[in-house]
């Protein structure tokens, strides 16, 4: 008798959570998806992190120093995403919708992730949020709030690259940031896209107060708007498509400020003791960026197809919505007399894909990014002597390279033999060190879409 009872006590309880699963699986529309994902291959010497992009991590001596002669093993399987989208019901007249993705390669640039280069990898197999939306769609006009590609993104489909930071710097092959943005249609073909996003330098509120030392005067910068956005898109099948890709063409900006507040310091442990004043850098970028079917595909068969696509860019203290640009040293910096100065940064990236047949195709992309530096800020930056880190010296180009052989098996394998490349050439110039430093990467991966 007394099973009885517990067992009745139980089923009543359940009652109201099977009642509300029920009501829940009939409101809202859920798909999950994702990919596994095997990383296989070897790093050469110097290069730079686990699964992304090779970088050099040392400027090469001469003759060649034992940090860049050996390369290492490479391993992995935290690339594996996931992927929810969900179907909501109607709100103000629109179809809406929510979508998040993330992988398990850690938080990017936490200790441990996958970018580490020393230590034991504790963040790695984390999952790490990359983008977390809702949509509202209206039959011309659509809002996107979240976190979400913004306008700066590539048309290219660098996403099927191999290495998870192609082309960024960053964690995936578009910036990814807190946004608003609102997308209008003008024709079939054209649409208007404004909107604000966060400040990709994380200055979205004030940094830490970090004297420069005792009776010095001290700088610390922050964002007191957010970064503005807007673009115009021409897309068009008029010259037919290769599976999802069509004929398009796009203009976008960014736009923003970053501030500056200067503090005198006094004392051993330079205690801030008054504010002396503050100054403003503005923050821009400009992209031109395209995709052409050159071939395209005969109905669902790609075999024979090429695609072409790209971008050329322009920005000032915004080169993290763009390449691995970052390494050169772009970022604001105090100059005698405590002037702001940021440099101009110029560069681009060209993609192309041919497919062999319609299961095997050959994908190769090729960037560059140049900064203008000083040779003031290349000599007051450079390092002290005997200390060949990489990114402590100023770069004055970086180029990339990337060759992959993809075969689709079906819609749920696919194989990848793929190298990587990334030549830095440094702006000072230094009698015991070369200058330019070269990384490679080989590699074979595995997915499994599901």
């Amino acid at each position: 008798m007394k099973k009885v009872l517990i067992l009745v006590c139980a089923l009543l309880l359940a009652l109201p959570a099977a009642g509300f699963a029920g009501s829940a699986s009939s409101l809202w529309d859920l798909t999950i998806g994702g990919n596994v994902k095997f990383d296989l291959g070897w790093n050469t010497g110097g290069a730079m992190g686990l699964l992304d992009t090779p970088v050099p991590v040392y400027r090469p001596t001469i003759p060649a120093n034992i940090d860049t002669k050996y390369g290492n093993q490479l391993w992995g399987v935290g690339e594996t995403g996931l992927t929810f989208f969900i179907k909501g019901p109607d709100t103000f007249g629109a179809k809406t919708n929510a979508f998040i993705l993330g992988d398990f390669t850690g938080v990017w640039g936490a200790s441990g992730s996958g970018t580490s280069e020393t230590g034991p990898l504790t963040n790695y197999g984390t999952f790490d949020l990359a983008v977390a939306r809702m949509e509202f769609n209206w039959e011309k006009t659509s809002l996107i709030v979240g976190m979400d590609m913004t306008v700066n993104n590539f048309y290219t489909n660098l996403f099927q690259a191999v290495s998870w930071n192609l082309g960024m710097g960053g964690k995936y092959p578009a910036p990814v940031t807190p946004e608003v943005l609102l997308t209008q249609k003008l024709t079939k073909e054209f649409n208007f896209q404004f909107g604000i996003t966060e400040p990709w330098d994380g200055n979205s509120s004030q940094n830490a107060f970090n004297p420069a030392g005792p009776n010095t005067q001290t700088q610390f910068s922050r964002s007191t708007i957010p970064n503005f956005q807007g673009a115009v898109n021409y897309e068009s099948d008029k010259c037919g498509k290769i599976g999802p890709w069509d004929l398009r063409f796009g203009l976008d900006g960014i736009y923003g400020q970053q501030r500056f507040t200067e503090f005198d310091t006094i004392g051993a442990t330079g205690v801030p003791s008054g504010l002396t004043g503050t100054k403003d850098i503005t923050v821009w970028q400009a992209m031109f960026k395209w995709m052409v079917p050159i071939i395209p595909a005969k109905g669902e068969d790609k075999t024979g197809g090429l695609l072409f696509d790209g971008d050329v860019w322009t920005s000032q203290g915004a080169s993290a919505y763009n390449t691995n640009a970052g390494l050169l040293g772009n970022g604001s910096y105090v100059r005698p007399g405590q002037d702001i100065a940021t440099p101009v940064m110029t560069g681009f990236l060209v993609n192309s894909q041919y497919w062999i047949s319609d299961k095997l195709s050959l994908f190769g992309t090729w960037q560059y990014a140049r900064a203008n530096h000083s040779q003031w800020y290349a000599e007051a930056t450079a390092p002290p002597p005997f200390v060949d880190v990489s990114p402590a010296w100023a770069g004055k180009s970086l180029h990339g390279t990337t060759l992959q052989l993809m075969y689709d098996v079906n819609p749920a394998v696919r194989f990848v033999l793929d190298w990587d490349e990334c030549v830095q050439q440094y702006a000072l110039g230094e009698p015991t060190l070369r200058n330019s430093a070269v990384a490679n990467s080989y590699r074979f991966a595995a997915y499994y879409f599901f």
